[in-house]
């Protein structure tokens, strides 16, 4: 029997106030604390989201709101290390303890997150980034020297840093994009997605999720792309120096970047005059070599 548009409407009109409720139950959120460019900041929560932005002001500043789930929210800043948790109620566990947390900071410090399920955002954060996530998405903005991101679930992606990224996921995807410096990025399901002008060192590995790399090589540098199951792609200008290995046991060996003909499940080849130590292995998936789109 189809509901009654009373009865809909009834059960319309209760969902609302049981959002309105739930709303009204969040507490807000509003503190600041001076804070040097020098130190560190350490961040805790469990749900909800986390969203830290650094700017020019040496203080630190939250904003947000906390669920009736969560008992207070901790928030430290001395000498040069501030710390900000998120406590939930006991018994509660992380039911109704969400958490969404605006966080300011100096750009000059360095930033660690770790949550449960809450996603994390970290922009314009100058120095170095560690986040971790069990479930949350996880997303980098800025030019930060050193990012080490961790994430079971949920997917990984870093814009723009400058030295070196360390990306692991269990199934989530990682995608670093217009990186320079050093790349060491893993997963187990989830795929890779590596971009950058040039990027002086990388080590991609996946278990059953493809790799795609998309970029310029230094000719000092080495680079190993590893799968199981997964396809390689790697994406290379035109003018590359490189001294290649690929292999496969079960896949296809292709270079499109130059003449060069393979036959066969391995190949060794020089791009160029070459220079950087370019290695491709795969179990069943193909290892590829293309031009990079013009």
């Amino acid at each position: 029997m189809r509901p009654s548009l009373s009865l809909v409407a009834a059960m319309a009109f209760t969902a609302s106030l049981l959002a309105t409720a739930s709303r009204a139950a969040d507490r807000p959120v509003n503190l600041t604390r001076p804070f040097g460019s020098d130190g560190s900041v350490s961040i805790e929560n469990v749900a909800g989201s986390v969203r830290v932005n650094g700017w020019e002001k040496n203080e630190i500043k939250i904003v947000g709101t906390l669920g009736e789930g969560v008992e207070d929210l901790g928030f430290t800043a001395a000498g040069n290390k501030a710390t900000i948790e998120v406590k939930l109620k006991k018994g509660l566990k992380n039911r109704n303890g969400d958490a969404d947390l605006q966080i300011s900071v100096p750009r000059g410090v360095t930033v660690s997150v770790e949550t449960v399920s809450a996603d994390i955002d970290v922009a314009a954060v100058e120095r170095s980034v560690d986040v971790e996530s069990v479930s949350g998405t996880i997303t980098l903005t800025g030019r930060a020297r050193d990012v080490k991101v961790e994430s079971v679930s949920g997917n990984v992606t870093v814009k723009g840093a400058l030295a070196r990224v360390d990306a692991e996921s269990v199934s989530g995807a990682v995608r670093l994009e217009g990186i320079s410096g050093e790349v060491d990025a893993e997963t187990v399901s989830g795929s890779i997605e590596v971009s950058g002008s040039e990027i002086s060192n990388a080590s991609c590995e996946s278990v059953s999720g493809s790799i795609s790399f998309t970029g310029g090589l230094s000719r000092e540098g080495r680079y190993s792309f590893d799968s199981f199951s997964g396809s390689v792609t790697l994406q290379l200008p035109d003018d590359t120096d490189a001294d290649v290995s690929m292999s496969t046991f079960s896949g296809k060996v292709v270079n499109e970047l130059t003449g060069t003909k393979i036959s066969g499940k391995e190949a060794s080849l020089t791009l160029g005059d070459g220079g950087a130590d370019l290695e491709i292995n795969t179990f069943s998936g193909s290892a590829l070599i293309q031009p990079m789109a013009k």
